[in-house]
């Protein structure tokens, strides 16, 4: 079981939920793990969860789990973006945009 495998890449937050894709990476992927232990978790249930990470992680994953894995992917990459607000807001504000 890996609790660390992420359900989702950065490029893909950036193509599904930030329209100016121009954002440091960095503040991005330091909330991708958090996001989906907090909302993605909970919504799923543990054992669904570890099911779903056991299968992204050795590149097993069935059809409906591919299926379900895009919704699930829309999702995170929104809460993803939610929580990276306060980071992206200082970055933009560092820019003197």
């Amino acid at each position: 079981m890996a609790l660390d495998t992420e359900m989702i890449t950065v490029q893909e937050v950036k193509d599904i939920a930030i329209v100016n894709s121009n954002l440091d990476t960095a503040y991005i992927d330091q909330y991708i793990l958090y996001s989906q232990r907090f909302y993605i978790r909970k919504f799923l249930g543990n054992d669904f969860y570890e099911e779903l990470l056991d299968q992204i992680e050795n590149a097993t994953l069935t059809t409906d789990n591919t299926n379900i894995l895009v919704y699930i992917k829309n999702a995170l990459a929104h809460y993803i973006v939610y929580e990276s607000l306060p980071q992206v807001r200082n970055q933009i504000a560092k820019g003197g945009v």
